[in-house]
């Protein structure tokens, strides 16, 4: 733990977080990041686009929680906002695999797998009294927007435009 602190805390760490959509603030003289809603993360496809912005929100009513020091009366609202976002997001997009078929459905399904395990998991230290659950959810999410949705749905914007979806 004190490793991922020290790099959390080092200046390359906050040069890589200055190419991201991340603002930076500190919690106790730790560094934590503020995630927000920018053009970088938009698809293109109104209907995702407006879930994606869902699930951003979501991030940053928890990092207000975080930053205010009412994460743990607010974790029960994130996870069942993960689990209606998962049920809709995800279905939806797997719908729009199958119309114009993306040929890296499979895998970003299976993304999508590991996400919902992902969140179990999550929730599971959470109903256990884990008292850094709040921080590994927010970290959890933040690496997801940035990896997820600036990255593995990227790739199918061109799929989706050639079939007229977008």
């Amino acid at each position: 733990m004190l490793d991922k602190l020290a790099f959390f805390n080092s200046t390359a760490f906050l040069t890589l977080c200055s190419t991201r959509c991340y603002q930076i603030y500190t919690i106790e003289g730790i560094v934590m990041l503020y995630v927000s809603w920018n053009d970088k993360l938009s698809i293109g496809m109104p209907d995702i686009d407006f879930q994606h912005r869902q699930l951003v929100n979501l991030v940053e009513d928890l990092d207000n929680a975080v930053r205010s020091g009412r994460e743990m009366d607010y974790m029960s609202n994130v996870f069942g906002g993960l689990a209606i976002y998962t049920l809709y997001h995800f279905s939806t997009e797997e719908k729009y695999f199958a119309i114009s078929g993306f040929n890296e459905a499979a895998e970003h399904k299976r993304e999508h797998d590991a996400f919902k395990k992902e969140v179990k998991d999550l929730r599971a230290a959470f109903e256990s009294g884990c008292k850094e659950s709040a921080f590994r959810v927010v970290a959890f999410l933040k690496d997801w927007v940035e990896g997820h949705l600036k990255g593995s749905d990227q790739r199918y914007i061109e799929t989706f435009a050639k079939h007229g979806l977008c």
